[in-house]
Formats: structure tokens, sequence, C-alpha cells
């Protein structure tokens, strides 16, 4: 019982966090980017062989973006129980399903997207993402699994000790963020932002100061090189975002500023015509980078964007994480550099002319 209302309770919880997008989606009268979803087109490398892949990828390790390990040692233990002869619950059984029905489920979506070759439901709603209960599921197994094990039995105490200690090293070693802390913590240098490098509320602060807080209210910015939800978090308006959800017209109107861009590239292309939830200004020098560092070797020489729309959707200024090596002085003016010993970005503050 407790169980059932604690389901209820999350379930409750996500409903009013995701409130608006739930509504947006059925009730809203806005026309959403996501219609124009089109994994069969971006995910075009889907073959027989990638499907064998995904298979194997699926039940050798779980997914990046809900905890990263190899599942090897766990599978082991499921092997061991048989030599072992050790009797465990049905629900074992039924873990071990459930993660083979999960990972085929995501195969399935995939196949069936690749074989419509056109937007449909299935691309709008990302039902492959299922995945991402493997992590849980997975490690669920094999706490169930070390509980049958005899620990009264030598052979089976060792090997159930060295199972756990192979899965959390696992864990450990797949878990980036916890990697750099620790090579920071060992003086080792690390090309990845801390938190508070990463939203840069100094260097932010000194360009609102230097534009002026009443400028930066009254206008929208484009920002290269770094997510645009920093400078959103730092006060600016932007024109650029990444949303999971938003009007179709207004990507419709923000293609025009990167039209003659996005076209020199099929793959940024394909990346904002049928996708587009980064709605960025792509260039053919950083593609979809959008964290580049001061120590970055990337640059950019030139760009084609449409100036005139820019300043339609009352576009004032472009924050770049990189300098662009050839302006004309027609469309931008180079204002200021901002830069510090500790920082991780080098901003170039560039005004539209």
């Amino acid at each position: 019982m407790l169980f059932l209302i604690g389901i209820f309770g999350l379930c409750f919880v996500n409903v009013l966090v995701e409130f608006n997008l739930i509504y947006s989606t059925f009730f809203g009268d806005i026309v959403s980017h996501r219609t124009e979803f089109n994994k069969a087109v971006t995910a075009d490398y889907f073959t027989y062989k990638e499907m064998l892949y995904t298979i194997f990828n699926g039940m050798e390790r779980t997914h990046y973006h809900s905890g990263l390990f190899l599942t090897t040692p766990i599978i082991f233990a499921l092997l061991l129980s048989r030599i072992f002869q050790i009797k465990y619950e049905s629900k074992v059984k039924l873990i071990f399903w459930f993660i083979v029905g999960v990972t085929f489920w995501g195969l399935l979506i995939k196949f069936v997207i690749y074989n419509e070759g056109h937007p449909n439901f299935l691309d709008t709603f990302n039902l492959d993402r299922f995945n991402y209960l493997l992590p849980f599921l997975w490690l669920i197994l094999l706490g169930r699994l070390l509980v049958a094990f005899k620990w009264n039995s030598i052979s089976q105490k060792t090997s159930g000790i060295l199972i756990l200690l192979l899965t959390c090293y696992s864990v450990i070693i797949g878990n980036e963020e916890l990697m750099r802390n620790y090579k920071i913590l060992n003086y080792e240098e690390v090309d990845y932002p801390t938190y508070s490098q990463y939203y840069e509320p100094i260097l932010f602060g000194e360009i609102k100061s230097f534009l002026g807080s009443e400028n930066v209210k009254n206008s929208n910015v484009l920002c290269l090189g770094f997510v645009p939800n920093i400078a959103q978090f730092n006060g600016f308006n932007t024109l650029d975002s990444y949303q999971n959800n938003y009007s179709l017209e207004y990507k419709h109107e923000f293609r025009k500023i990167i039209k003659a861009e996005i076209n020199r590239s099929e793959y940024i292309r394909k990346y904002f015509d049928e996708w587009g939830s980064r709605c960025y200004p792509f260039t053919l020098g950083l593609l979809a980078n959008d964290l580049v560092g001061k120590n970055s070797k990337l640059e950019i020489q030139d760009i084609r964007f449409d100036f005139e729309q820019i300043k339609k959707m009352r576009g004032k200024y472009r924050i770049s994480a990189v300098a662009i090596q050839k302006v004309n002085p027609s469309d931008l003016k180079l204002l200021k550099e901002f830069n510090s010993e500790s920082s991780f970005w080098k901003f170039h503050v560039y005004e539209i002319i």
C-alpha cells in the first residue's frame, strides 16, 4: 500500500513540475516544434548491424544520461548463481526479463521509426527513453542475486565481494563528474568547467555593467560556443535556447537567421530541421559544439547569418565564446573581450550593426 502511495505521490509531483509542458502538449493552441521531429532522418545510420550493436551495448552497459556503468559483473553474478545452483526468488527472473524487454523495446521503437521514414507519434514522445530505467533495474537485480548467495560459503562469499567491488569500481569510473572532482582534488588539469565556472556570474556581471542593465533588459542576444541558458541564468534575453517544447512558428523564424550557414553542412541542417530542440545559431566551424572553453583550438572563419532577420527579432548583441576571424564591419562590431585567469570561458561581445 505504501508503495502505491509513493508511486502516485511521485506521479503527482511530476505532473505539477511539468504542468506547462503537459498543458501545452494536449490543450495548447500553439503548434509545437516537436511535430517536425524526424528521427528516421537524423538516425540514418540505423542498419541491421546497428540493431545488433544496440542489443549488445544495451545489455553490456547502461545509458550515460541515467548513470553509466558496465553490467558485465552483474551478468557474471547471474551465471554464477546457475553454477552454484543458488535458489533465488522468482522476482529475480522477472527483473531480468524486464531488463531484456526494455532493451528490445528501445530497439523496436528505433526500427519502426526508421522504417516509417517520416515524422510520427513515436518521434514526438521519445518512447525509447524507457532505457533510462536500466541502471536502477540492473542494480536491483544485483542486490537480489547477492542476497541469495550463501555467505557462509567461501567461494560464494569471495565471488560476491569481488562482483560488488567490480560493480562499484565501474560506477565510479563511469561517473564523469566524480572523476573530474577527483582530478581537481589531485591538482590535475581538467578541461571542463566547475559549476561556478560554467555559469560564470562574475564575467556576465561585467558584461551587464558594460552594456548597461536597461540596455540588456530591453534587447536580445545571440550566444555562440556556449549554452544560451547560461546567459538566461545571468539575466539576459536570448533569441536562442535549448528547449524541449516551443513554437514551430518561432523555429521557422529563427531558421531564417541561420539558413545560409546550416546549408553549408548537412549535419547541422538535419540537426536543426529534423530535431531542433537546440535552437542555436549553428556555424560550420563549431557545428553543434556548445562548450568551447578559452583553451580550445576551434575557430570560426566567417559566419553567414541574416543580420536583418536578427534585428527584426530585436537581436542587438552577440556573445561568443570564440573569436570570429572575418567580421563584416557592416554586420558586426567587436565591443570588448571578457576574460579572467580563473574563468573557463573567454567571451567576445559583438554589437549587431
